[in-house]
């Protein structure tokens, strides 16, 4: 608590700076506005320029008012909305605050810098007072309507006529109040500043009320500035979110494209070389069959073992050639990836691979066609041997994620180089001398046909993981 005679001489203090703006308003406007300019011109955050605003309205190097409420016009609720005030709570505070910025000699910027951080969320009393209004905007003979509408400050007192007047004295607990609109749009009014000078008790002159209004005009500028701004940002977030859907729809397309010319070139291909290999491979095996000398023979057979390797990359083609019709019914993954690896182990130990399972002890249930989810699957396990000829270690899991089922088949072998990664799922892109490259490619368009996702990433002791997502069932539980 300060003694009587520090209030005292405070308060004198904070009087005869009023008498100084009344006696030069525009002198102070002027010099305000300079001010609160720099401090606008610092940011396009509308929340920091109306709490400049603010500080304007109530400091003492502007125009002096004890407190300021803004009462922000909802155009979604159609009424007046109390945001936020500034200002002491009761004479004690006031004092205390003045002796701070006497003693300080804080400026505005001072003020308002030590504002900043969390004033719209605080529960002071002043914001308390000002979340109390609420007044429709229908009621066009309400004094805080009738401000915005009619774009003038208002100053309420007990003899004011305007409906809520005496409603709005009440509530602030004076005998005066200006009113000044921050004026917006004329479809969508910004809202008024409701100012008062509860503590010092000083009267609010017709040429104060003026001066309030030049500001709130002035401050309107800078809001509505703010305001545009925000409104350009949102367009401009709005057309890079379209350029960017623009751009996913644009690869898609000529992805879907590029599928459909590399469908029919390797439909084409497949008619055109499927008959003459099927007679080779034919007439390979009935020379095999019919020749006794054991060199012919052996050459027989080489002719034979590479037409089943045509056969069954022509197998490959025509698969991708052809569109994926899916008979789906209820599957449970567990089994399948165990039937899976039960048709790869003889393999697996030819090439000293070691494998390890992950699997939960409870069923994860998917719609998915039963054969050609497994044909996927394996078609990915024989990848992962494949990347390890001198042998490894296959790892298999099996867990629900976040309302999917994930199969992850990690390898321990090479690992792919960063650009081959980006490219393995790519149709015709392989690294390997034996292959079409089309194993991962038809397995990826096999898991999306099914409604999953396909991912390769490379492991940081080496090796790569391939994760299948595909969705549950019954993500929640077990069917």
């Amino acid at each position: 608590m300060f003694d009587i005679e520090a209030q005292k001489q405070i308060c004198n203090v904070t009087l005869q700076a009023d008498l100084d703006s009344q006696a030069h308003p525009n002198k102070i406007l002027r010099d305000l506005a300079v001010k609160l300019n720099a401090a606008f011109s610092k940011t396009q955050d509308l929340d920091e320029i109306l709490l400049a605003v603010l500080v304007g309205i109530t400091s003492g190097e502007g125009l002096g008012f004890n407190r300021a409420c803004l009462i922000k016009a909802d155009s979604e609720a159609q009424c007046l909305t109390g945001i936020c005030g500034l200002g002491p709570a009761d004479q004690e505070e006031a004092f205390q605050i003045w002796h701070e910025i006497s003693n300080n000699q804080l400026n505005i910027f001072d003020i308002l810098d030590s504002l900043r951080e969390g004033f719209y969320k605080s529960p002071h009393p002043s914001n308390e007072l000002a979340r109390k209004v609420r007044v429709p905007l229908a009621d066009h003979n309400h004094v805080l309507v009738r401000s915005v509408k009619e774009r003038r400050a208002i100053l309420v007192d007990k003899n004011s006529v305007e409906r809520g007047s005496i409603e709005l004295l009440d509530l602030f607990g004076v005998d005066q109040v200006a009113v000044a609109p921050l004026i917006g749009d004329e479809q969508d009014p910004f809202g008024v500043i409701v100012a008062d000078n509860f503590v010092s008790k000083k009267v609010v002159t017709p040429d104060t009320l003026q001066v309030l209004e030049l500001f709130a005009e002035f401050a309107s500028l800078a809001v509505n500035k703010a305001r545009m701004l925000a409104a350009l940002e949102r367009q401009v977030q709005q057309l890079n979110e379209l350029n960017k859907e623009l751009e996913e729809k644009k690869h898609m397309l000529v992805k879907v494209e590029r599928q459909a010319a590399l469908g029919q070139m390797a439909d084409q291909l497949v008619h055109s070389i499927r008959n003459p290999v099927t007679t080779i491979g034919g007439t390979a095996r009935f020379l095999f069959n019919k020749l006794e000398d054991p060199g012919f023979k052996a050459k027989a057979d080489i002719l034979v073992s590479e037409c089943r390797r045509l056969e069954k990359v022509l197998r490959q083609i025509e698969d991708f050639s052809v569109d994926i019709a899916l008979n789906q019914e209820a599957v449970r993954i567990t089994p399948l990836v165990i039937r899976s690896l039960a048709l790869l182990r003889s393999e697996m130990e030819d090439c000293g691979i070691k494998l390890t399972t992950i699997l939960p002890d409870y069923e994860l249930m998917v719609s998915a066609d039963r054969l050609k989810l497994q044909e996927a699957v394996v078609n990915l396990l024989k990848n992962a041997m494949e990347a390890m000829p001198e042998g490894g270690l296959l790892t298999v899991s099996v867990a629900r994620c976040n309302g999917n089922v994930e199969i992850k088949i990690v390898d321990t072998g090479l690992g792919m180089a960063r650009a081959h990664l980006r490219r393995a799922d790519q149709p015709f892109f392989t690294t390997k001398s034996q292959s079409m490259g089309l194993g991962l490619s038809l397995a990826k368009r096999t898991i999306e046909k099914h409604g999953g996702a396909l991912s390769l990433t490379r492991n940081k002791v080496g090796g790569t993981a391939v994760t299948i997502m595909l969705p549950l069932v019954h993500p929640y539980g077990n069917p």
